[in-house]
């Protein structure tokens, strides 16, 4: 018979893990000019057809770019909360709370 595994306990230092990076000002302000380029180009390819006509094939332009300009929608939104908590949390440490 087998013998069954040794459960070790972590060996930790009495310190607490290291919390993840959080989202820098420049980082969320880049992510915010990305969400809103890939949003731009999603309505830019959601009007295509209005501009040069393209029978049934507008439906395969079209399509595409709804949902780039969705996603483009949705970085746009996930950077300014990002940008917001970096904000909120810098007002935080300097307020000394």
């Amino acid at each position: 018979m087998p013998e069954p595994p040794v459960h070790r306990e972590p060996v930790t230092s009495g310190r607490p893990p290291p919390r993840p990076p959080s989202p820098s000002p420049t980082r969320a302000r880049r992510t915010l000019g990305i969400g809103v380029i890939v949003f731009v180009a999603g309505v830019l390819g959601m009007l295509l057809p209005l501009a040069v006509p393209l029978g049934q094939v507008a439906k395969y332009v079209v399509t595409p770019a709804f949902v780039g300009a969705y996603i483009g929608l949705s970085i746009t939104a996930n950077a300014a909360i990002d940008g917001w908590r970096v904000r909120r949390r810098r007002r935080r440490s300097e307020d000394g709370g």
